[in-house]
């Protein structure tokens, strides 16, 4: 399952409440998706840990009934989060959603499993998994531009959308053993260049399931040659 978390905030000098949101995927194809909206203190990013919990399990519920299968592997996008918020994060929101994973693990899932008709020896037909946790921080306003030479070698050109820069201007000890990484997530109009995204790793739970396949990277070429940086 795949989740999305924002807080949008009132202009400057406002005192209205904040709206924090979250939407997360209904199928195994993140083609359906619900959204829930709820209102906080003014100007507060991190979200209460009791709303989010809750939100979470009502989210893996929905999942679990829609397609017959517990969630067994969660990515969760956080975005908004400054590098000095990656502790409070880890410690608030995190532990909201790995509580609420847990309480759904505890419980029997005899049904799904033998509408699944797993083995006895499977892991999944275990009571009790809890579903493995990647929590991503996903920052838009970065620095960093990219471009690709030509396949004449004699000029550049703007990088396909979908590209995915993982070495040499990434930091490989940044919050996580996983290290950041770059994604350009659209393709630029003319005399534009595209603005890409740094993505954050601050949690990874460790494998839990033997069964599932491992988390597939974005699609796209990647590149480690032709990259460069300017300011804004």
């Amino acid at each position: 399952m795949v989740v999305g978390l924002d807080v949008n905030h009132a202009g400057r000098g406002s005192t209205a409440d904040s709206h924090p949101a979250i939407c997360y995927s209904l199928d195994c194809l993140c083609s359906k998706w619900a959204t829930e909206v709820t209102s906080q203190k003014a100007k507060e990013e991190l979200v209460p840990a009791e709303w989010l919990k809750a939100r979470m399990v009502h989210a893996a519920q929905e999942f679990h009934k829609r397609n017959n299968c517990p969630v067994q592997r969660l990515f969760f996008y956080r975005d908004g989060l400054a590098h000095n918020m990656f502790s409070a994060a880890v410690v608030q929101e995190v532990a909201a959603i790995k509580s609420a994973m847990e309480q759904l693990g505890d419980r029997p899932r005899r049904a799904s499993i033998q509408a699944r008709a797993l083995p006895a020896h499977c892991p999944l037909s275990r009571i009790g998994i809890c579903p493995e946790l990647v929590y991503i921080v996903v920052q838009k306003r970065t620095r960093a531009r990219f471009c690709m030479r030509t396949p004449d070698g004699r000029g550049y050109e703007k990088p396909p959308y979908g590209l995915v820069v993982d070495r040499e201007v990434t930091d490989a000890t940044h919050h996580t053993r996983a290290g950041d990484f770059y994604l350009s997530p659209h393709f630029a109009l003319k005399g534009r260049t595209p603005r890409p995204l740094r993505l954050c790793p601050a949690h990874l739970s460790p494998t839990q399931h033997l069964y599932s396949p491992p988390p597939q990277a974005p699609l796209g070429r990647r590149t480690t040659t032709s990259s460069s940086t300017r300011p804004t």
